[in-house]
């Protein structure tokens, strides 16, 4: 009902302020590096950012998932104004270590105009998460805030991490198509990352 939805809302309010948290404009800096680098015919350098974006988005997505995780409690009862979101809130910080990685892959992907392809990876995650939720909603016909929170929640994760393996493969298809080795001697990659986000 009315309820549902407005302890939902504020739940995806917490979701897009973990997510910025978590990616904090690592798309961004990504794209115009590797567009660089892909402009240099650098692949090797190409590669190179991309290992040190996944460490990088895998530890701030991880720190905002610990950190939600941590004060999901707090925030469900002086956020969410309802004791019985706390599991929701949990569950969907797990979701943010798939959004930080998935956030660097559309980096690249748009600097190498995949940006249709990457489009896509949208709606993979949407029809990931109406298969969770349509069946589980279908056959739970309760009023528990809880367990309705908790079945959204799970079916965003999914929607999450599904997004990420295809914007993965996505990735390696790419990355293999691209032509030219021209390795040059890369110092500060992760200061030029940081600069830039």
């Amino acid at each position: 009902g009315e309820y549902g939805m407005g302890v939902y809302s504020l739940i995806l309010s917490l979701f897009t302020l973990g997510s910025v948290l978590g990616s904090a404009g690592i798309s961004a800096a990504v794209s115009k590096i590797a567009a660089e680098e892909l402009a240099l015919g650098n692949r090797a350098g190409v590669r190179r950012l991309m290992r040190v974006t996944g460490a990088l988005s895998l530890f701030m997505g991880s720190a905002a998932s610990l950190l939600f995780s941590i004060t999901a409690k707090p925030l469900a009862l002086h956020f969410v104004d309802e004791k019985e979101a706390a599991l929701g809130i949990f569950l969907i910080s797990l979701s943010f270590p798939f959004m930080a990685v998935s956030s660097a892959l559309k980096g690249y992907l748009y600097a190498a105009n995949r940006a249709k392809k990457t489009a896509l990876s949208l709606l993979v995650e949407q029809l990931v998460k109406l298969a969770a939720i349509i069946p589980v909603l279908e056959w739970y016909h309760g009023n528990e805030i809880r367990i309705t929170m908790a079945v959204l929640a799970v079916s965003m994760v999914l929607g999450e991490a599904f997004s990420c393996i295809y914007l993965y493969k996505l990735y390696r298809k790419s990355i293999s198509k691209q032509k030219g080795e021209k390795p040059r001697k890369q110092n500060g990659m992760l200061t030029r990352l940081l600069r830039l986000s």
